[in-house]
C-alpha cells in the first residue's frame, strides 16, 4: 500500500473543506454547467459544487482509496459521477466542460513539463469555449524548502512538509518529503515532483491557447507576489 492510499484515511483530517477555495470555484459555475474536478481527493469540492448548483460534476483521482471516500460523502448525488483515472486521461471524455479544475498542488505531480503541457492541452480540448482552467500550486518562483506545519488538535495529527531540490538528468525536480504522525502511528512519504514555476505555467497555457489569463496569490484573489506568496492560483479562460 502506498503513502497516498494510507494517507487516505487521514486526508479530510488534515485538508478539511475551505470556504475560500469553494466561493471561489462556486462563483465560476453557472446553472447547468459541466464542471470536472482533476485529483479530487476525496471530493470536498466537487460534492458540495453538486450539492448547491444545478450541474453535472465528474470527480476523479488516481487513488481508488481516495474515491472510495469520496463516494461514501457523496451517496445520492445524481448529478455526481466519481472515477478512478489518471489526470492525463481526461480526453477520454467525449463530452466537453464548461470548468475544470486542478487545485491541491495536484499539478506537479505529473513530473514532467512535457506531461504537465500535454494535460493543458488535454484539457483544452475538453473544455466548451469560453470554458475555464483553475489551476492551483504551491508557489515554486521562491524555491519553498518547506510548507507550514498542520496540526489537527481534536484528531491529535501532524503534518510536517518538505521539499529537497536536485537536478536529475538534466532536470530540475524537487522531493516532496512528508511525515504524518499521530498518537500511536508515523507514516513517511516521499514523491517526486516538478517544482513548475508561474511564467512557464502561463507560458504554457498562451501555447496552448488559452486567453484572459490571471494569476493570484490565493483563492481571496489577493496580487501574485513571486517572492511572497505561498500558493500560485491561475484562472484561464478558452
Amino acid at each position: 500500500m502506498d503513502f497516498y492510499q494510507r494517507f487516505s484515511q487521514y486526508y479530510d483530517d488534515i485538508f478539511p473543506f475551505a470556504q475560500q477555495q469553494y466561493s471561489f470555484l462556486n462563483s465560476l459555475i453557472k446553472e447547468k454547467d459541466r464542471v470536472l474536478d482533476v485529483a479530487c481527493g476525496t471530493g470536498n469540492y466537487i460534492i458540495e459544487l453538486c450539492k448547491n448548483n444545478d450541474i453535472d460534476g465528474v470527480g476523479l483521482d488516481l487513488d481508488s482509496a481516495m474515491i472510495k471516500k469520496a463516494e461514501t460523502k457523496g451517496q445520492g448525488l445524481t448529478n455526481l459521477q466519481l472515477l478512478v483515472k489518471n489526470m492525463l486521461e481526461i480526453d477520454e471524455f467525449n463530452q466537453e466542460f464548461d470548468l475544470v479544475y486542478c487545485i491541491g498542488n495536484s499539478l506537479p505531480h505529473l513530473v514532467d513539463k512535457s506531461l504537465i503541457l500535454k494535460f493543458i492541452q488535454k484539457v483544452f480540448q475538453i473544455l466548451r469555449n469560453h470554458g475555464r482552467l483553475v489551476l492551483q500550486t504551491v508557489n515554486y518562483d521562491n524555491n519553498p524548502k518547506s510548507l507550514k506545519t498542520i496540526v489537527n488538535e481534536e484528531k491529535n495529527i501532524k503534518f510536517i512538509r518538505n521539499y529537497e531540490y536536485h537536478i536529475k538528468e538534466g532536470k530540475r525536480i524537487v522531493d516532496f518529503c512528508t511525515i504524518l504522525e499521530g498518537k500511536d502511528f508515523r507514516l513517511s512519504g516521499k514523491v517526486h515532483l516538478y517544482p513548475i514555476k508561474s511564467n512557464e505555467l502561463i507560458e504554457m497555457l498562451q501555447s496552448v491557447g488559452f486567453k484572459e489569463i490571471q494569476v493570484f496569490g490565493s483563492f481571496s484573489r489577493e496580487e501574485f507576489k513571486p517572492q511572497n506568496s505561498s500558493s500560485l492560483v491561475v484562472l484561464a479562460k478558452k
